[in-house]
C-alpha cells in the first residue's frame, strides 16, 4: 500500500522541488551536506523532507543512524528518480540521432577507476552509437585538461584545485590502507604512526601530482611525521612491485589495491592508523556540459561500484565493510 502511494508522484519527480531536495539528501545522507550543496538552509531541507513524508504517509529516513539510512520506501522513490534521469538521457540521445547530430564524450579517468570500472563505463556510454574518447592520467593532469576544455568530464580523486571546477559531484569515499611486504609485516596486524616511523623500512610515496599523493602528504602532516623521502612514484604497478620486493611500505586505497592482484601473495594489507585522510573520488564536468551527461555517467559508475568493485573489496579486505561509501 505504501509503495502504491509513492507511485502517484512518479510523474512529478524531475520537477518537484521537494523531490530534488530528497534526491540530494539521499546522496549525502545528511541534511547539512545536502543544504550546502543546494545553497539553502538546513532548516529548509528538514522542513521539505518532513512535508514530503507527510504527503506520502511514510518515513523516508532513519534519523537515528549515522549517516542516515534510507527506508525501503525511500529506496523505491530514489530508484524511480534514477530511472527517470536515465530515460531522459536516452530520449535526448535519440532526438539527436534522428536529427543527425553526432553525440560524443571525452572522459578522463584516473588509473584506479579506469582499470576497475573503465571498460563497463565505456561499454554503457557507447551502446547507443555515441563516440567515446578516453584519456587517463593523474588527477592533476585531468583537472588541467578539463579546465582547458580538452575533456568533457573527468573522474578524479581529491585535489585542492577541484574547488575551481564548476560542475562536480562526489561519487565515492574510501579510507587509506597500508601495504607491507609479507616477509616484514606478518607479525603485526595493526600499525601506529610511531611504529611505522621506526619500522626500519622506508615509505614509498606517491608523487604530489597525484590526488593520492596530496591526500597522503596531508595525513603525514596531521600525524606530525617527517618521514625520509627515498622512493617517489606516480604509477601504481611500480609502487606495488617495490613493496612486494621488500623495498618499502606504502599507503594506498582499497579501489587501487584491487589492481595489485599479481602481488597479493607477497604483501599484507592492513588498516591505516589514525589520523589519516580519506580519499574522495568525484566526477566533474566542464562549463556548459548538460547535467544529464554527468548524471548518466555517475549512475553507471555507481552501479559498477556497488555491484562489482565493493564486493571485491569486501572479499579481499573484510574489515572495510561499510567503510567504502558510494554516493
Amino acid at each position: 500500500m505504501k509503495s502504491a502511494r509513492i507511485n502517484q508522484y512518479e510523474g512529478d519527480i524531475l520537477f518537484n522541488p521537494s523531490i530534488r531536495i530528497f534526491h540530494y539528501v539521499c546522496q549525502f545522507r545528511s541534511f547539512t551536506k545536502a543544504a550546502k550543496q543546494l545553497g539553502i538552509t538546513q532548516s529548509a531541507v528538514s522542513q521539505s523532507i518532513a512535508q514530503l513524508e507527510k504527503q506520502l504517509g511514510v518515513e523516508l529516513f532513519d534519523r537515528t543512524s549515522r549517516p542516515m539510512a534510507l527506508t525501503k520506501e525511500a529506496q523505491l522513490l530514489r530508484n524511480q528518480i534514477l530511472r527517470d534521469m536515465s530515460d531522459m538521457s536516452l530520449l535526448m540521445d535519440e532526438v539527436r540521432r534522428k536529427n543527425y547530430i553526432q553525440t560524443s564524450l571525452s572522459i578522463g579517468l584516473i588509473d584506479s577507476v579506469g582499470r576497475t570500472i573503465g571498460p563497463a563505463l565505456i561499454s554503457a556510454l557507447s551502446a547507443n552509437g555515441r563516440y567515446v574518447e578516453i584519456k587517463s592520467g593523474t588527477s592533476d593532469y585531468l583537472v588541467q585538461e578539463l579546465t582547458n576544455g580538452n575533456l568533457d568530464c573527468i573522474i578524479a580523486s581529491s585535489l585542492s584545485s577541484q574547488s575551481l571546477i564548476p560542475q562536480q559531484e562526489l561519487i565515492l569515499t574510501e579510507p587509506h590502507i597500508i601495504m607491507m611486504p609479507k616477509s616484514f609485516g606478518h607479525n603485526r596486524p595493526h600499525w601506529t604512526w610511531d611504529q611505522l616511523q621506526f619500522c626500519g623500512l622506508p615509505m614509498i610515496r606517491y608523487g604530489l601530482t597525484t590526488g593520492s599523493g596530496e591526500v597522503i602528504e596531508k595525513s603525514l602532516r596531521q600525524a606530525r611525521l617527517n618521514l625520509p623521502k627515498r622512493f617517489c612514484v606516480d604509477d601504481n604497478q611500480i609502487m606495488f612491485g617495490l613493496v612486494s620486493c621488500g623495498l618499502g611500505w606504502c599507503l594506498t586505497q582499497p579501489v587501487t589495491a584491487l589492481l595489485a592482484k599479481e602481488y597479493l601473495s607477497q604483501v599484507i594489507l592492513t588498516a591505516a592508523p589514525y589520523p589519516c585522510e580519506n580519499r574522495q573520488i568525484f566526477i566533474a564536468g566542464k562549463t556548459g556540459l548538460p547535467k544529464l551527461f554527468i548524471e548518466e555517467i555517475k549512475n553507471i559508475c555507481r552501479e559498477q561500484l556497488m555491484h562489482s568493485v565493493i564486493p571485491q573489496i569486501t572479499s579481499l579486505m573484510p574489515w572495510l565493510k561499510d567503510k567504502v561509501i558510494v554516493y
